[in-house]
């Protein structure tokens, strides 16, 4: 049997709290096809703003009033990053359709943004 430690890359343990472990991962590689499962626009009930999401050149981008543009960079399945605009994790539903993501940045976490549907 494998030990599950070696699963893990790092175990971090501040002023003797419980350990925080990061687990082993590998970077997930989209096509082009793929990526327009995320594309479309978002919305934050609690901000009262709206996000779009279009695929340009091969990348992801985040686009915030249309203007300002995030080049969104995959990490995992479902997750990518921004340096400067932070984290989206994707949320889907049963059917693995994208129902919206969770945005983290700084302090700000778990802010939900609801995928909306364009007619």
């Amino acid at each position: 049997e494998e030990d599950s430690r070696s699963k893990y890359n790092m175990v971090f343990i501040a002023n003797e709290g419980n350990p925080i472990i990061s687990s082993k991962y590998n970077p997930k590689d989209y096509k082009d096809g793929d990526l327009q499962n995320f594309t479309g626009s978002y919305y934050s009930k609690e901000l009262d703003i709206r996000y779009s999401l279009k695929v340009e050149r091969g990348l992801l981008h985040l686009y915030i009033s249309d203007a300002t543009k995030f080049p969104m960079e995959p990490i995992m399945e479902n997750f990518f990053v921004n340096n400067r605009f932070g984290n989206i994790q994707f949320i889907l539903n049963f059917d693995k359709v994208v129902t919206g993501f969770e945005l983290e940045r700084g302090r700000v976490k778990n802010l939900i943004f609801n995928k909306t549907i364009q007619h």
